[in-house]
């Protein structure tokens, strides 16, 4: 059971990371392309770093924390 969970949880925290990573560099490429042309990629990279510790990327990587736990713990039926 608890593997079943872990493998949920991974699913669900990697699938919000992609899901925020493309919504994110998206929007930066739009931005760059027809609004801001000037401002390169630099600044777009590290937005996306300060996004990472918004509350969706912190729910994210809690989310894959949980899950690599889940998964790799063992139980007290195992460990006999």
């Amino acid at each position: 059971m608890k593997r079943i969970a872990g493998i949920t949880c991974l699913a669900a925290g990697i699938g919000l990371l992609a899901w925020m990573g493309f919504d994110y560099f998206f929007l930066a490429w739009l931005l760059g392309t027809h609004v801001f042309p000037e401002a390169g990629i630099l600044p777009w990279v590290r937005g996306f770093g300060s996004a990472l510790v918004s509350i969706p990327g912190g729910i994210a990587i809690g989310l894959i924390t949980a899950g690599v736990f889940l998964k790799t713990g063992r139980s007290d039926k195992e460990a006999d």
